[in-house]
Order: structure tokens, then C-alpha cells, then sequence
């Protein structure tokens, strides 16, 4: 049986203070999945099979931003709740992240940050700190998330939301000013122009001593030990007999590379077919309407849908002009995710030419901003005018 909800996270810190993260999660019982950079002390190795169900050594692939769609892959639960390694749960959020799940009327909830600064006592109170909500919990559905593998934005949800109450302390400016100063060079050039409050967006964020209007609030009573328990990292607690520790399995960049929109595709992933389905090629001139076109991937990755996920691949068509000449016409979208092998029918989306007559119309993959793939098929569209010499009507797509 799938557990309801799966724990997970990209981790490089003790695993004592995975621990205290997940400590006041324990009511949730959540198969845990940690992805711990290997670059870490392999001395921690076995801390983490103590409090883990699955172990993964991941490389570091430039951007951990790029690990989340694989990593939602490795998770079995029906919900998934993803926390970063420098954060830790209020106490009260189990209860409430318990309580969205089992009214299922929502495909993701956001959490808010609170940013502890200058010690663990007080947090940042006033915005962009506050409130700072992150998207956190989500249904393990490919069909309403999607990891843009972008800085500050590697989740995407559609379909009804909530926003907790409960919060997530976030420890990342308690670090020294100069590892932080660091973050935001390394930052800045990854994401350049993100301006929040007038400034950048990763020096507003993490170099706070800049400002002279700081305002802090204290950390409440009932959170303060939560916080305390992670940044001391106690040692870890006992782990069940009933749970073994878990195995630690060794993950190839390739395959977390693999399933990121930011891979770069070889010219294998170019390989296709295309088959015009619709036998009645007739249009009215400057009329909208579709084609339906069987798409067919015959490459060794998969090729994602929708409007905004990347690589971005599109069905598009272009006019064939006079001595071969080309006249490119609107791209249409993959409905949904195509796999290597798949097949699917795409709707292309075509505007008649304005001339009466016989056209030819080429029709072609195309990955957006860098190449068509060179599997085109022609067919000869007729095109006439319409009723009493009036426009074509300008149906809905």
C-alpha cells in the first residue's frame, strides 16, 4: 500500500539535523526520501539509513533546481511535502498539512518562510520576508505539477490551492556574511535582473545587514524548541526495529539530467514521425481551423506538454511560396508529456492563406528557439473563398 505522504529532500547537512527536521513531522508517518549530494563526509552515510526509507547519492548537476523532477519520480506517496536542507517545521504545520490532505478539495498548498535573523530567536518581519510563501505540498500527479528547474521558481501546480498558516523556519542568513555575499554572486549570475523592493531579488533576500529598516519579531514559545533541536542537532534518536535501514542507491547524472526541462537534447531525441489524419483539406480563406496530426517520438527522451514547460516542442506548419520559399504559421503544443515510443494527435492550430487557389502546407516538429526536427510531410490544402465573398469565419481554435 503507497504511503499517503512522501517526505523529500536534497540534503548536504548533518543528518542530525535531517533529524530535527523531520522530528516534528513524525505524525504524518512519511516515507522519507532524502537525495544527499555525494559530495558529503561518507561518515554521514549511515546517519541518513537511520531516518530514511530511500537513500539516493546524487551528483551535483550544476543547479539542484535540475534534481526535482527526477526526485518526484523516486517518491511513492499520494501527497508529497519537499523541505530544503536549511529549514525546519513549525510544530503545529504536521497537523495542519494532515488536515488539507484529508479534505482533498486542493492539488497543492503553499507554506510560508520565516526567516530567522539575526540568531534563532527573532525572524525578519516585514516583506519580501514576510510573508514569504513557498509551494511545498503537492499531489504526486504529473498531470498538475511540473519542475521549470528555474532558480527561486522549481515548482509549478495548477488547479486549486490553499495557503497555510502554520510556517517553515528557514535558516540559510544565520551562515556568516561572507559564505552568504557568496550565494548572492553565485545567484545573481545564474538569474540576472530579478529585482524585488527596488533591489535584486538574492540581495534583498540574503544580505539583510544592507538595510537600516530591518523589523524583527520574536520567535513564539511554542516553535522556539523546534528550532533550537535543529540548529544544535542533537544525536540521532534510536531508529524502529520494524524499519530497517535503508539501502543507499547511486544515481548517474544522466538520469537525473534526464528528466529536467534544462537538458539539452542530442540529435537521437530529433527523431519523429508525422502523419496527417484529416482527409478533408479544404479551408476558406483567412479561416482558423485544425488539422489533426498523429505525432509519433522516435527519440530516447521524452518530449514534455503544454505551453510552458521545457524543451519547449510544438507542432508548426509553414506555407510553401513561390521557387520553394517557406512562410512559417502558428506552433501548436503537445497536449500532454509524448515518451520515447508514444504516439499522440495533436489539433494543429492553421490560418488560411488570403489567396484563393491550391496551397501546399509543409508540417514539422519544432523545438522552439533552436531547430525544426526534419520530419516534415506536405499535403495540398484547397483553398477557396467563402459565402459571397466574405471572409472566413475566425472560429475558436
Amino acid at each position: 500500500m503507497s504511503p499517503e505522504v512522501s517526505y523529500c529532500s536534497l540534503v548536504n547537512s548533518p543528518p542530525e539535523q535531517v533529524a530535527a527536521t523531520l522530528a516534528p513531522l513524525r505524525s504524518l508517518d512519511p516515507e522519507v526520501v532524502l537525495a544527499v549530494d555525494d559530495r558529503v563526509d561518507s561518515a554521514w552515510i549511515d546517519g541518513y539509513r537511520q531516518i530514511a526509507d530511500r537513500v539516493f547519492l546524487v551528483p551535483y548537476p550544476g543547479s539542484f533546481a535540475r534534481t526535482y523532477a527526477w526526485l518526484r519520480e523516486q517518491c511513492a506517496g499520494r501527497w508529497i511535502l519537499q523541505l530544503d536542507a536549511d529549514e525546519v517545521p513549525a510544530p503545529g504545520l504536521a497537523a495542519e498539512v494532515a488536515a488539507t490532505i484529508a479534505a482533498d478539495d486542493v492539488t497543492h498548498a503553499w507554506i510560508r518562510c520565516r526567516w530567522l535573523y539575526p540568531d534563532a530567536h527573532s525572524y525578519l518581519a516585514q516583506w519580501p520576508w514576510r510573508p514569504d510563501y513557498s509551494l511545498r505540498l503537492l499531489r504526486n500527479d504529473p498531470a498538475v505539477v511540473r519542475f521549470p528547474a528555474q532558480m527561486h521558481a522549481t515548482v509549478a501546480a495548477i488547479g486549486p490551492k490553499r495557503y497555510l498558516r502554520e510556517p517553515l523556519y528557514h535558516a540559510d542568513l544565520l551562515t556568516d556574511v561572507d559564505a552568504r555575499e557568496r550565494k548572492y554572486a553565485r545567484y545573481e549570475a545564474g538569474r540576472p535582473g530579478f529585482v524585488i523592493d527596488g533591489l535584486s531579488l538574492n540581495e534583498v533576500y540574503y544580505l539583510p545587514e544592507r538595510r537600516s529598516d530591518l523589523r524583527m519579531l520574536p520567535v513564539p514559545e511554542h516553535d522556539a524548541g523546534a528550532v533550537a533541536a535543529f540548529l544544535e542537532a542533537s544525536p540521532l534518536p534510536r531508529r524502529r526495529e520494524a524499519r530497517p535501514p535503508a539501502s543507499v542507491a547511486h544515481v548517474a547524472l544522466d538520469e537525473i539530467v534526464a528528466r529536467s526541462e534544462h537538458r539539452e537534447l542530442g540529435d537521437d531525441d530529433y527523431r519523429a514521425s508525422l502523419r496527417l489524419l484529416d482527409d478533408d483539406l479544404r479551408l476558406v480563406a483567412r479561416e482558423w481551423r485544425t488539422f489533426d496530426v498523429e505525432v509519433r517520438n522516435l527519440g530516447s527522451t521524452h518530449w514534455p506538454g503544454g505551453l510552458d514547460a521545457r524543451p519547449q516542442i510544438r507542432v508548426g506548419y509553414r506555407w510553401v511560396a513561390k521557387r520553394g520559399r517557406l512562410k512559417e504559421g502558428m506552433q501548436t503544443c503537445l497536449g500532454a508529456p509524448l515518451r520515447p515510443g508514444a504516439s499522440a494527435i495533436v489539433p494543429l492550430e492553421v490560418l488560411a492563406p488570403t489567396a484563393v487557389g491550391r496551397h501546399e502546407i509543409e508540417i514539422d516538429l519544432v523545438h522552439e528557439h533552436v531547430r525544426w526536427f526534419g520530419c516534415a510531410i506536405r499535403a495540398r490544402i484547397d483553398v477557396r473563398a467563402a459565402a459571397g465573398g466574405a471572409p472566413g469565419a475566425l472560429t475558436a481554435p
